[in-house]
């Protein structure tokens, strides 16, 4: 609103402009027009119109506006400052506080949150609410920073490497290279200590890309920062290894609470495949779907955003939120492959790399309501606006050139 009214009394002409500036966005609000329909369905009302304004909406409002800001590379390099600095408070200190002290973060500042506990069986807990059996001979607590969950946290981190690889080829500044030197090898460590699996995976993930797509220097460099940072886990490995010892049976999958909340999804989808139950109804319609081996207590989620996504808007959301996926995705690999300006390039590469590597976190964790995604989403909108400003100006040149 704020950003709306600055724009009006200065008469900006991109006002209104800035919020269709780019397909990705119009797919954005494409997809928030296709949630409409799961409002007939809706048993909780309230909830689907709260979590469609204050959290869609208001997050595609956001990367619109992250993207008419960032107009220029010197923006896009103090933005990626902004948020490395920020990584460094949340991933550094934050989580390098919870794994030596075994206490949350939100606890230090008088909030009554406590730290998901890891079982020695390999499957994970859960919180104070004890809906789940919690082992209470865990020896190791997964950090999770600032973020209620360590999942979540796992994409923070993920997303924040990606900003971290782009600023290394945004600026030359030493001090601000020796940052990431420093960041990186703290990220791999928190990304570790969350003890997430799906963490794990994006880890693995994130690792091929890189290898496939940079440099080889570039490439040494990463993997000399990252073994800095697991080797800065070895006093923590008794805690941390034990969970993961014995492995994961499929018997021990089906109780998992997760294998309950896909299960759940399923039999929602089953009953009302075309439009969903309604966006946000998951926690309201949990009970009459819930199967045998859910869990009694309440769930907010799918724990998957795709099985999140076709439960609550059916087919038709789910269409389109492929579509905005695929329409990311596609636009950073044609930048990849198309741009003749090596700084975009990599940026597009960074940024692929990341968001890539966080489908495994999507697989398990409904990572749609994490504001962060969204900015990312502006700054490859805004990283798109300054490739295709540069390739203009380009042609510009060349015609001039022709003409003289």
């Amino acid at each position: 609103v704020v950003w709306t009214a600055r724009n009006v009394i200065l008469r900006d002409e991109n006002a209104v402009r800035a919020f269709f500036s780019h397909p990705i966005l119009i797919v954005c609000w494409l997809y928030l027009l296709s949630t409409l329909p799961s409002f007939v369905n809706a048993r909780d009302f309230t909830s689907a119109f709260l979590f469609l304004t204050t959290k869609l909406l208001a997050y595609v409002v956001l990367a619109s506006i992250i993207a008419d800001m960032v107009r220029t590379r010197d923006r896009l390099a103090s933005l990626c400052k902004t948020v490395l600095s920020i990584s460094l408070i949340v991933v550094g200190i934050f989580g390098s506080y919870e794994l030596a002290s075994g206490n949350s973060i939100l606890s230090f500042f008088g909030l009554d949150y406590h730290l998901i506990s890891g079982s020695s069986e390999g499957i994970l807990a859960t919180t104070k609410t004890d809906v789940l059996s919690v082992d209470r001979e865990a020896e190791w607590f997964r950090v999770a920073s600032t973020y209620l969950d360590p999942d979540l946290f796992c994409v923070f981190v993920i997303l924040s490497l990606g900003y971290a690889m782009g600023l290394w080829h945004l600026t030359v500044s030493g001090f601000w290279r020796a940052i990431i030197v420093i960041y990186f090898p703290l990220a791999h460590a928190m990304l570790i200590a969350t003890g997430s699996r799906s963490g794990f995976l994006a880890i693995f993930a994130f690792w091929i890309m890189v290898l496939f797509m940079f440099r080889v220097r570039f490439r040494i460099a990463l993997i000399t920062f990252s073994c800095a940072g697991i080797l800065c886990l070895i006093p923590f490995l008794h805690e941390l290894f034990p969970a993961y010892r014995s492995g994961i049976s499929m018997d021990a999958f089906h109780s998992d609470a997760r294998y309950g909340f896909w299960k759940t999804g399923i039999n929602m989808i089953r009953d009302k495949p075309l439009i969903g139950i309604g966006l946000a109804n998951f926690t309201a319609e949990y009970f009459d779907y819930s199967s045998p081996s859910a869990i009694k207590g309440k769930a907010y989620m799918a724990h998957n955003i795709f099985l999140q996504v076709l439960s609550e808007t059916g087919l038709i959301g789910l269409v389109f939120f492929l579509a905005l996926i695929f329409s990311v995705l596609t636009t950073l690999w044609r930048m990849i492959r198309d741009s003749k300006d090596a700084e975009i390039v990599n940026l597009s590469k960074c940024l692929f790399v990341s968001g890539v590597s966080c489908v495994p976190l999507a697989l398990t964790h409904n990572v749609l309501d994490l504001a962060y995604l969204w900015i990312t989403l502006g700054v490859i909108v805004a990283v798109c606006n300054l490739d295709s400003g540069a390739s203009a100006d380009s042609k510009h040149n060349e015609m001039s050139g022709v003409l003289c």
